[in-house]
């Protein structure tokens, strides 16, 4: 866990503390919980959302839930990961449920992983955990729920959930090796989620090979297609301004269904870690999360535009990534090579590297201007450091 550590974290993590180190996950564990919660995941296609694909997902789930919320509905979200708290996992009208509702929801899960068989098979993954309880806590609430997939489709706890309505983010190499060998195989596993429920799929323009394989899944299961190619800069910047626009066309269309006006959504919104910019004792930092390179190349072109040249970079990129790809997409600048001590992820492969701690970030910033990018246990810290508040999307 990068995030704060808050009572009841234990509930979604504590299988995983103990297996995860030589174990898999266990997509039936979450269907376990799920039954013990008693929560049909499959039942409500019609007031829930699955987004899906490689870049923008959240900067998607938060436009959408902020078109919806304009109309009228009550919108609850589950995302991952968090920055500063789980509680940003879960939201209701943009806003990180409260500590109360959370250690709440964490006994309620708690005593229900009690009532499970000891794991065989593997572990309760924690994403899979705040999906189901997610999932069944904000629907006694919200009119709309909104499920972010983990890792994946048909390998992913996402899999578990219909949903009327399914949104696919542009999709590339990010996760090669990890759910698939190439984009397609990483397309044909994220589209599982596209079942007989599926009554409409929002694209964002994709590969030719991923929109014929999202219009083959879909007229499997009848369902019709839209592509949005309309970027909203306004929303989001750099790769996310696509997917805010999907997000917006995404949650009109929802409103629609429902019987529901979206007025016209205007921003930004607040979106730390997605291409957010913080000033601090007249140190200016760019904080965005890409670990590849097309969205490092991104984010240096929009703080350049933005700044200039950073006068310092702080890239952190772990060992299942493509760490000198993403390197070679900031050559020319400043760049502090960072890794995180005491990590499950492996940095046996960045160059001269700096280790992640106060006095580091202290250092930065007294830079002038900072870009951070890298994975989203650094940016978290970075987050922390700058005490940036990521409850509120708007």
């Amino acid at each position: 866990m990068t995030a704060t550590h808050l009572p009841g974290d234990e509930a979604f993590f504590g299988e995983w503390l103990a297996h995860g180190a030589t174990g898999e996950r266990d997509l039936e564990r979450s269907r376990a919980l799920a039954t013990a919660l008693g929560h049909d995941t499959t039942a409500g296609a019609g007031r829930r959302v699955i987004v899906i694909g490689s870049k923008g997902k959240g900067t998607a789930v938060a436009t959408l839930a902020r078109t919806l919320d304009a109309a009228g509905a009550v919108v609850g979200t589950v995302t991952s990961p968090p920055f500063r708290s789980n509680r940003e996992r879960l939201r209701l009208g943009g806003t990180s449920i409260t500590p109360s509702a959370y250690a709440d929801l964490a006994a309620e899960v708690a005593a229900a992983v009690d009532r499970l068989p000891a794991p065989t098979a593997g572990y309760l993954s924690p994403s899979g955990a705040y999906l189901v309880a997610g999932d069944h806590a904000l629907g006694r609430t919200a009119d709309v729920v909104v499920l972010e997939e983990g890792l994946g489709g048909r390998s992913d706890e996402i899999s578990l959930f219909s949903a009327e309505l399914v949104v696919v983010t542009p999709v590339f190499e990010e996760h090669v090796g990890t759910i698939g060998t190439s984009v397609a195989e990483i397309a044909e596993d994220l589209l599982a989620v596209v079942d007989d429920a599926t009554r409409l799929v929002v694209t964002a323009p994709q590969r030719p090979e991923v929109e014929d394989l999202i219009r083959s899944r879909a007229g499997a299961v009848g369902a019709e297609v839209r592509v949005v190619a309309e970027a909203r800069p306004d929303l989001a910047t750099s790769l996310n301004a696509i997917s805010a626009g999907l997000g917006v066309a995404a949650g009109t269309a929802l409103a629609a269904r429902l019987g529901l006006t979206a007025p016209p959504v205007t921003g930004p919104l607040v979106l730390p870690g997605r291409d957010s910019v913080h000033v601090r004792h007249g140190t200016t930092w760019v904080v965005d999360a890409p670990v590849d390179p097309v969205g490092v190349a991104a984010a240096r072109a929009a703080a350049e535009a933005r700044l200039g040249p950073p006068a310092l970079t702080l890239a952190c990129f772990p060992d299942r990534k493509p760490v000198e790809e993403c390197f070679a997409a900031l050559d020319g600048l400043e760049v502090w090579p960072v890794v995180i001590p005491d990590s499950y992820l492996g940095f046996r492969r960045t160059p001269s590297p700096h280790r992640l701690d106060a006095a580091l970030l202290e250092e930065a910033g007294r830079a002038g201007s900072v870009l951070c990018v890298g994975t989203v246990s650094f940016v978290a810290e970075v987050l922390e450091h700058l005490d940036v508040d990521c409850d509120r999307w708007w």
